[in-house]
């Protein structure tokens, strides 16, 4: 019978086994940082375990960036607000998210170019890296998905799939809407 010498190629190989990614990139550093301090095994378990968890944190706000299909990349700290007719605080308080926990409904209106998309993929986006989970549609591409399903025979497909959303946001030609699921 074979038994690990818990060597760093062992550890590093069980790390990969369990698929603990985080801790594998960050085992080097957490081993020489404890040494150096003469910090105690719990030490570097937690500072492992803090490594494993950040990792999978990130790569969870990633898929569900992915998977909401922003048509393009915003946020607040590229909007400018002394050009649009828009409360600051109103949306400040909006990129809160305290909205998605109250079931709120939003609908932006304004002009072409006013920024309601922006604001709303911002918004969505806040929402996203606080662990919700949203989706951004167009009305039009919405609406050809819905119609296209129903002919192949998927009816409720795309229903099932938003049902499982913290937010919905909906781009008509006028406004963005933001939809509680």
């Amino acid at each position: 019978m074979k038994t690990d010498s818990g060597s760093r190629a062992d550890i590093i190989v069980k790390m990969k086994d369990l698929k603990l990614s985080g801790m594998v990139e960050s085992y080097d550093e957490i081993i020489a940082n404890t040494a150096r301090i003469k910090g105690t095994i719990n030490h570097a378990l937690y500072e492992l375990l803090k490594a494993e968890s950040k990792k999978r944190t990130m790569a969870g706000i990633k898929n569900r960036m992915s998977a909401a299909k922003f048509p393009i990349n915003r946020d607040l700290h590229n909007f400018i607000f002394t050009d649009a007719p828009i409360d600051q605080l109103q949306v400040m308080n909006l990129y809160s998210c305290a909205f998605v926990e109250s079931f709120r409904k939003i609908i932006l209106v304004g002009g072409t170019g006013t920024g309601k998309s922006h604001l709303a993929i911002s918004i969505a986006s806040r929402a996203i890296r606080r662990g919700y989970k949203a989706c951004f549609y167009n009305l039009v591409d919405l609406a050809n998905k819905l119609e296209r399903e129903k002919i192949d025979g998927h009816a409720g497909k795309i229903a099932k799939q938003m049902a499982k959303l913290d937010s919905a946001w909906i781009k008509t030609p006028h406004s963005c809407i933001k939809w509680l699921i």
